[in-house]
């Protein structure tokens, strides 16, 4: 009734003022756009750069949609299941690549993400 539609224009308007005010919600809002955000810091543009993506679960596509949405397009794409690779790639972009080839792509590689579980 009317008692929540005041109160959702309240906080509406507060969370309005909080984020000009403050800065809240700008710059990298997921750990994928954190990691590109940094690499750029480092290396500047990395529209030129050959990039290798270690994984394809959550943290791997945050990092594909930030690298699609700088116009990066050179990625190639590895994981421990092909068929979960392919289909990666066919979805959000980038070069499936066999696993076992990861340590020879490596060599040729000028920037790594790595988005895979730690065990």
């Amino acid at each position: 009734g009317p008692l929540l539609s005041d109160i959702f224009e309240r906080a509406t308007s507060a969370g309005a003022k909080i984020r000009a005010e403050t800065g809240v919600g700008r710059g990298a809002t997921t750990i994928g756009s954190a990691a590109l955000r940094l690499a750029e810091l480092t290396l500047g543009g990395l529209e030129d750069l050959r990039i290798l993506l270690l994984g394809t679960g959550q943290v791997g596509v945050l990092v594909m949609k930030a690298l699609k949405a700088r116009g990066v397009s050179n990625v190639a794409v590895a994981g421990r299941n092909r068929e979960k690779t392919e289909s990666f790639c066919r979805s959000f972009g980038g070069t499936p690549i066999p696993f076992q080839t990861v340590r020879e792509k490596l060599q040729n590689s000028d920037l790594v993400f790595v988005a895979t579980r730690s065990n």
